[in-house]
């Protein structure tokens, strides 16, 4: 168990590494380049998330950075499905969770970018 918290701890703590990695292992299992893209994009946002909530929480010297994370999740999320409802007139569960997901590794990309540099100032 301590060597999966290790592992994932240097995962969280380097994201960006963790989506090049995993992406060029995919493509190494002859995965299409389009699926090995989406699969890393994805475990990614894990990473980024709890990467940017302890991120929140360190710096600013809280215990509400998970907290703040999810509900910028689902801002995303409930947006986008609000979106959708009033453009579509129905709900496309595979495509929301999609949408949401890459619109949350977007964002929480430019906050990991952002609280590493506010870190590194402070």
């Amino acid at each position: 168990m301590k060597v999966f918290l290790q592992t994932y701890a240097l995962f969280a703590t380097l994201p960006f590494v963790s989506f090049f990695l995993l992406y060029f292992l995919l493509q190494m299992l002859n995965k299409p380049k389009e699926a090995a893209r989406k699969i890393a994009m994805y475990v990614t946002v894990v990473f980024l998330f709890t990467a940017v909530a302890a991120q929140i929480e360190i710096l600013f010297k809280n215990t509400y950075g998970l907290v703040i994370a999810f509900i910028w999740v689902f801002i995303i999320f409930f947006t986008l499905g609000f979106l959708q409802l009033k453009l579509k007139k129905n709900l496309n569960y595979k495509k929301l969770v999609a949408s949401t997901l890459k619109l949350c590794f977007i964002s929480f990309s430019f906050f990991y970018i952002l609280l590493f540099v506010i870190g590194l100032i402070q």
